[in-house]
């Protein structure tokens, strides 16, 4: 990821928007811990899937949304309190799984990248995104 230009471009990602660290995510060095930067790319990736395939895509009956692959990329150091600007992308999907990429920025930088890759579930077993969801990443 971190070898994609495109990628530390803000203007890369449509769908932008800010969040703000809190203190309880700083480390020992002072700066945003990387635990933390991965659990506020989940709360992009959530954002995002909140508003593109509704309320509840996580509390289907069936089929289960599962991440199926996870990556990230950090970049540069975060700092408490300023805030994070966020972009998020949809990279692809087809009729089992659906690609996003998000990104932190902070004073103009691009401090980590993440990449999920989620599909559709019944039990154990991969089933095609439900056409509904299939219908609005479209």
């Amino acid at each position: 990821m971190k070898h994609q230009p495109w990628r530390r471009d803000a203007a890369a990602y449509p769908t932008q928007g800010t969040l703000q660290p809190r203190f309880n995510d700083v480390d020992l060095w002072q700066h945003l811990n990387n635990v933390a930067q991965i659990g506020l790319h989940g709360e992009l990736l959530q954002q995002w899937l909140h508003a593109h395939l509704g309320p509840d895509p996580w509390r289907r009956a069936s089929p289960k949304l599962v991440v199926q692959a996870n990556a990230t990329d950090f970049l540069a150091e975060a700092h408490y309190p300023a805030p994070l600007a966020t972009g998020t992308r949809l990279l692809g999907c087809d009729d089992h799984r659906l690609t996003l990429a998000t990104a932190l920025f902070q004073h103009g930088h691009c401090t980590g990248l993440h990449q999920a890759t989620l599909g559709a579930f019944d039990g154990d077993t991969a089933v095609p995104l439900p056409a509904d969801w299939r219908a609005a990443l479209q």
